[in-house]
């Protein structure tokens, strides 16, 4: 059996504290993003979202009615409490303040509330921490396929959204490495291969190495990948030296 410890109990009361100071985030979290954030115009109609966002809403509603059940149950059973507030979260902060009132009760109760606290710290985070984007890791190797396909963080390998055939992420890289070691690219096209070859380079850099005529043209404006990548492994490698 697990015994709620005083320790236990702080951290709960630290939980819902922390979830208090979420909440003008969850707020702010409910309206999604309106406009065109590139070019200033309205979305199409096609194109709105909801009114508001059902998940972070629902979530503020569970949470706020189940402090509000906490609460009463203070006032009912206490003669020295009564909120500083009935908005939250005000009501949240103060019923943290008092989680000594559960973690003393019977076993049942201070462990349901301990849980209660934490589950919702998960919850509440995981609703406002947004995953980091899949990386473009080329075309799909698969003949006369269309696919595109992009890596997941902390995955090895990725699906073609296309034909369904699973990749592994190192040999598609290897794989595009051979494809781009003799091909003759734009600079802006420069800047995409080698980002996705994992040497990402700012196109400023680019633009300095052909001025400086570091980055030979090879005809009409192209200039080689191979040629790019070894400056680019240049770049890093005095970067790593002056750390």
């Amino acid at each position: 059996m697990t015994v709620v410890t005083a320790q236990m109990g702080l951290t709960a009361r630290d939980n819902l504290t922390w979830i208090a100071d979420q909440w003008p985030r969850l707020r702010a979290a409910l309206d999604p993003t309106k406009g065109n954030a590139h070019t200033g115009m309205p979305r199409a109609p096609e194109q709105y979202p909801a009114p508001i966002n059902l998940h972070i809403s629902d979530l503020m509603h569970e949470i706020e009615t189940e402090t509000r059940q906490l609460a009463a149950v203070l006032l009912d059973e206490t003669d020295d409490w009564s909120p500083s507030t009935s908005s939250m979260p005000g009501l949240l902060y103060d019923v943290a303040a008092r989680y000594g009132h559960w973690t003393a009760a019977d076993h049942a109760t201070a462990l349901a509330f301990c849980d209660w606290a934490e589950d919702y710290q998960h919850r509440v985070h995981r609703a406002l921490t947004k995953p980091a984007p899949p990386t473009y890791i080329g075309p799909c190797r698969v003949r006369e396929c269309e696919g595109e396909l992009y890596l997941r963080p902390g995955r090895a390998t990725t699906t073609c959204p296309h034909c369904g055939t699973e990749t592994d992420a190192a040999e598609q890289v290897e794989w595009i490495g051979e494809q781009f070691e003799q091909r003759l690219m734009t600079p802006t096209e420069l800047a995409s291969a080698l980002k996705v070859l994992g040497q990402p380079v700012p196109m400023g850099t680019i633009k300095s190495w052909i001025n400086r005529e570091r980055l030979p043209e090879v005809v009409d404006g192209l200039y080689r990948v191979s040629d790019a990548q070894k400056l680019a492994l240049a770049r890093k490698t005095r970067g790593r030296i002056g750390a």
